[in-house]
Parts: structure tokens; C-alpha cells; sequence
């Protein structure tokens, strides 16, 4: 009989692997009375670099906007399809994804070499029966980092009339940073982004994913004023069908016609939109402000500002008020 032990060597190099780290499986061979002693044994070594790879390749299918990685519970790299981190570096991913429990997922917004990003992780929970019930602990986290769009150049923002918040190291003549947290007050995670010519941002919990309009399907004419076409995803039941409109238009009739260079997927409870908007521009924690209950009108897209160093503000939109605005004028497109 067998009796099996796991090993998993990330420490340093495994000769067993031509030097690279790998996982060795040892199981003990014992006849056929339970009290005799171990008369051989088997040791399998996982071809851990070039399989696990594989796995990640296979799961991206070609996606060029998106790297995969398989780290442990420390961020350490166990493979990765970004040839810029190899075995044993530390990827940095926030303690709320590496401290995630078994078998569960989450994501959020982050910033990735100079991109803003949507990083997905998910738990092992084991493997089949095996290394379940004797204390045993190993757990992979699976990485996936889809960029949504470059982080623009404080220039940029500024020549666009914007103010952006100081990143690490940047000079305050460049930068007009945003009022985060001052006087303890409480921050809030937001994306932010420019639609017609303006920065808005939204609450970061209400941003699913951004990709590029060259996704969109156009839609005939005879729907909403503000369609600007559909967006196929792929969910777990089969694919979906979500309808995207112009953020500039729903905010601005001037801006009807105008189609933006990125989509924003805006979800709130079961519901999901795009909406076409400039470019992204950033995702930070920040201080919003309410507005004034005599300012205050259900109607309106906007419930929050949030303060810059210049004294100026900006906008938050609330998803929900952007859903119902949309069903209040809602006619169904047909797909062009």
C-alpha cells in the first residue's frame, strides 16, 4: 500500500527540475501488513514551469489586453504569461485578494505598468479528494490582469482643463493633486474618466470592466437617443447582450451624437450598461462630498463632487440615477 506525502519547493531551485522550482509528490510503498515498514518509494516531479504556463495561455485564449499568473498566498510569482515576471518574483496584489478564503473570487481596480486594470483572482480549493482533510495547506491564487487603458500624462490631463491627483514623486507644478481624506474624513474608492471634454468619476465598486469601442455592434436608428450600440460578453450561462450609450448625451443633449474612444461596463445590483466615454483617466481612493439637499433633485446624475486642490470639482455620477434614466427613455435597438 501507499501512503503520500506533498512537497512544494519555491524556495529555490529543485535539481529534480533542471534547477527551477517545482512541486515533488513522494508516495511511500509499504506491503501488505499495515504495521511493515516502508519497503520503496515513487517521487513525481510536476514539470511545474512549462504546465502551468500552458494552463495560463489556455485560459487567456489569445487575449492581448490581459497577462494571467499563478502566485501563492505571499504573491509569489508560481508562473506567469508576462515575461517580465519570473518564478519566485513577488507580484504586489492588495492583501484583501491574497487573503481571499478557498474556493472564492473577487476583483478590482488597480494600476498595472502604467495601465489602469481590472485584476481577478481566484482560490484553489484543492485538488479532486486529495490533501483535504490532514491539515495540509497549499493554496494557488489565479491571477488574471486585463488593462483597460494607459494612464494618462499629467500634461495630457491638463491640457484637456483637468485636475488630477500628484502620483509618488511628481512635482506639485505638474500636478493639481485631489483632497483625499483631509481632516480624517472617510475615502472612497472612484474611477475617473473624461467624457465630453470633462472628468467625472464613479464609485470604483460600480466599474465592471472597460474595453474599446472597436468592440461595439452598431444598432439601426429608432432606439434610445443615445445608443450608441451593443457590447457581447460572455458569462457563465452563455453570452449576453449589453446595450451602450453615450455618457456625454445622457449627461448633455449637445453631445447626441458623439461616440467616445472607451467603454465603461457600469453594473448596480443585476443590471449592466457601457457607456462610451473619452478615455479613462484614473482610479484613486478619494473624499466625496454630498450635495446640498436644496441642490438635491432625484432626477439628476449627480449626488457627489469631489474636491480638487485647485478648488474645483468633480463630479460623481450615480449608476443607479444612469440606469433610470435610460429606462425612462428605453426603446429597444435592433442590431445592425
Amino acid at each position: 500500500m501507499m501512503s503520500k506525502v506533498t512537497l512544494l519547493n519555491l524556495s529555490g531551485p529543485s535539481p529534480f527540475n533542471a534547477g527551477q522550482a517545482t512541486w515533488v509528490y513522494h508516495a511511500g510503498l509499504h506491503g501488505t501488513d499495515l504495521d511493515s515498514h516502508c519497503i520503496g518509494g515513487i517521487g513525481l516531479v510536476f514539470d511545474a514551469r512549462e504546465e502551468l504556463q500552458a494552463m495560463l495561455q489556455g485560459g487567456l485564449a489569445g487575449k492581448l489586453r490581459s497577462q494571467a499568473f499563478f502566485v501563492d498566498r505571499g504573491g509569489r510569482v508560481i508562473a506567469s504569461t508576462d515575461p517580465a515576471w519570473q518564478q519566485g518574483d513577488i507580484l504586489e496584489l492588495d492583501s484583501a485578494l491574497l487573503t481571499l478564503p478557498k474556493g472564492t473570487s473577487a476583483s478590482k481596480l488597480s494600476v498595472y505598468r502604467g495601465n489602469y486594470a481590472v485584476v481577478a483572482c481566484s482560490v484553489s480549493a484543492g485538488y479532486r479528494e486529495f490533501k483535504r482533510s490532514d491539515g495540509y495547506s497549499d493554496d494557488v491564487i489565479a491571477v488574471v490582469i486585463e488593462t483597460l487603458g494607459e494612464v494618462l500624462e499629467n500634461r495630457a490631463v491638463q491640457a484637456l482643463n483637468m485636475t488630477t491627483r500628484r502620483a509618488p514623486g511628481a512635482s506639485r507644478e505638474n500636478v493639481l493633486p485631489v483632497k483625499a481624506g483631509s481632516d480624517g474624513a472617510e475615502l472612497e474608492r472612484f474611477a475617473t474618466f473624461i467624457a465630453g471634454g470633462r472628468i467625472y468619476a464613479l464609485a470604483a465598486c460600480n466599474v465592471q470592466e472597460a474595453c474599446s469601442v472597436n468592440e461595439l455592434i452598431p444598432s439601426t436608428p429608432g432606439g434610445h437617443p443615445q445608443s450608441a450600440g451593443m457590447l457581447v460578453r460572455v458569462t457563465p450561462t452563455g453570452r449576453e447582450l449589453l446595450w451602450v450609450y453615450n455618457l456625454a448625451g445622457l449627461i448633455d443633449e449637445r453631445h447626441a451624437a458623439y461616440v467616445g474612444n472607451e467603454i465603461i461596463v457600469v453594473c448596480t445590483g443585476q443590471q449592466r450598461i457601457g457607456l462610451c466615454v473619452d478615455a479613462l483617466h484614473s482610479v484613486g481612493d478619494y473624499t466625496a462630498l454630498p450635495l446640498s439637499a436644496f441642490t438635491a433633485d432625484p432626477g439628476r446624475l449627480t449626488t457627489q463632487v469631489i474636491r480638487t486642490e485647485d478648488d474645483s470639482m468633480i463630479p460623481v455620477l450615480d449608476a443607479a440615477a444612469m440606469l433610470r434614466r435610460v429606462e425612462a427613455r428605453m426603446t429597444r435597438p435592433v442590431a445592425a
